[in-house]
Order: structure tokens, then sequence, then C-alpha cells
């Protein structure tokens, strides 16, 4: 990387995109079985079901994506942390599968580096590439 550019090149994060359909799925969902346990007085399950909606709302608020100078910083709450080299990353292209990933949206970037590919979402989906573009112009996108 050329010297000059790395003040220019500050540590950035993005927020993923979180589908609101999915919100709205996953949370009625768990709703209606939490009001169920309740009404049935089944308060161990209950609680149970409590601690997964609070883990999914961590993982809602704490699924996000950092670029540093140098490398690419993929968290999804406790579930998933992984650091990518810049310089490792060959091609991102655009995807809709919906394979488990670190990202809260279908609009998802599938991202190849070394043998292996992550996707992610990035709510500013422009704004991340044109960024990870400028550290590593090498990308092929």
């Amino acid at each position: 990387m050329r010297p000059y550019l790395t003040n220019a090149l500050a540590m950035k994060t993005y927020r993923s995109k979180i589908d609101t359909w999915l919100v709205l799925f996953v949370f009625s969902l768990l709703l209606v079985v939490e009001i169920t346990l309740v009404a049935q007085r089944l308060w161990v399950t209950s609680i149970i079901i409590m601690l997964v909606i609070f883990f999914i709302i961590h993982l809602f608020l704490n699924t996000y994506y950092t670029l540093t100078a140098n490398k690419l910083q993929i968290t999804c709450g406790w579930l998933y942390k992984k650091d990518i080299p810049l310089q490792s990353i060959r091609k991102i292209m655009r995807t809709r599968n919906p394979l488990s990933a670190p990202a809260l949206s279908l609009d998802r970037l599938l991202v190849f580096f070394d043998r292996q590919q992550v996707m992610i979402s990035p709510a500013d989906k422009e704004a991340f590439l044109q960024d990870i573009q400028t550290r590593n112009p090498a990308i092929n996108i």
C-alpha cells in the first residue's frame, strides 16, 4: 500500500443491512411461541425462549463489517468473527443466496478470498464497495 494513503484510509465500520420481513417473521414466530408457553405456565421453556430472543437481538445489533487499512473484519455477535487480509480478496459479487452467513439481509455480497468465501450484507453496499476497492484496487467487483 502506498504510504501517503494510510491516513486517508481510516477505519470505517458498515452495519449489516436488516431485512424487515426477516425481523417480523422471526419475532412474530418467537412471540407466538412465548405467549403460548406463558399461557400454559411452562416457565422454564418460556425463559429459554426469552434467552433466545435476547440472543437474536444481540446478533441484530452486533453484526457489522469493519475496513481497516489492510483487512476486512467481519463480526456477527459472539457467533462469528473473522479477519480477512484485503490483499487476499480476489473478487466480490452480488448474491441473494439464502445460506447461513454473517448477514442479516438476502441482499448480499459474496467475498472470495484465498480458497474461501463469505457472504456479507453491508447496509450501504455502494459505499462499502467503493471503499474496499480504494483500499485494494486489484479486487474484481
